[in-house]
């Protein structure tokens, strides 16, 4: 199965049309391969005329990082599984520990995160709170539960 697919000229540079240019390029025309946009695989001395006409321009192997770098994060949900979400759960363990603590088994069991994981990462899911979390005080009982309101917001 191919995800994606480009032609990369790695003694050539990429220069990319972000909207408006104000002149032509000569060399071999072509698509940004991360986001689509019109580009020219030109030679690396016309590097300053393209910037001057408006094109970002950039070098093969950015490009292909870049390219790389969206397709990781357009299918990282087919990607992640219970051990992937076992590492970012002890992560935030190291970071916050009650929220970890909390979290798994409190809330919830791991399959039931890698399942939550998987069916928010398409859509670029983020978690948010609906209060601000509470500071300690000196005065609150050590073992007072406030019951967490989260929910998530889709962008």
């Amino acid at each position: 199965m191919i995800l994606a697919e480009a032609e990369i000229y790695p003694d050539r540079e990429l220069a990319i049309n972000p909207g408006q240019v104000f002149g032509n390029l000569n060399g071999i025309a072509a698509r940004d391969p991360a986001f689509g946009l019109e580009a020219v695989w030109i030679d690396v001395a016309q590097r300053s005329q393209a910037q001057s006409l408006g094109y970002t321009v950039v070098d093969a192997s950015t490009v292909v990082a870049t390219h790389l770098n969206q397709i990781l994060y357009k299918h990282c949900h087919e990607l992640i599984g219970h051990e992937e979400v076992q590492q970012l759960l002890q992560v935030l363990a190291k970071g916050s520990p009650k929220l970890a603590e909390e979290l798994v088994p409190g809330c919830c069991r791991c399959p039931v995160c890698s399942r939550c994981c998987r069916r928010c990462w398409p859509s670029r899911c983020r978690c948010a709170t609906s209060a601000p979390l509470p500071k300690p005080s000196p005065t609150m009982p050590p073992r007072v539960k406030i019951p967490p309101r989260w929910w998530l917001r889709c962008a």
